[in-house]
């Protein structure tokens, strides 16, 4: 096999792609639609929109939720401890 020369490197980099990478869109380099994206104003409006329809979450039911799962983790650990399952664990350390 030949060397490369410098003449045949210098044609790759200058027959490379450009990095100018604005038409090439986030997933496997499919093309990217400009005209799908819309102005600036455009997607501003769109989210305000989706914001007034938001469906605000009950946080007093979410915080019960979270307490309830800590509570039930430690009763786990409690009757892990009274069983005897963590019995070992603790006669190693």
């Amino acid at each position: 096999m030949a060397p490369i020369q410098t003449a045949q490197l210098r044609s790759l980099f200058v027959s490379a792609p450009s990095s100018d990478m604005s038409h090439v869109g986030p997933l496997f380099g499919e093309e990217f639609d400009r005209s799908k994206a819309g102005s600036r104003r455009g997607r501003l409006d769109k989210l305000a929109e989706l914001e007034e329809d938001l469906v605000e979450t009950d946080k007093s039911f979410v915080i019960q939720a979270a307490g309830g799962f800590v509570g039930l983790i430690f009763l786990i650990i409690i009757i892990g401890f009274a069983s005897g399952a963590f019995d070992q664990l603790i006669m190693s350390t």
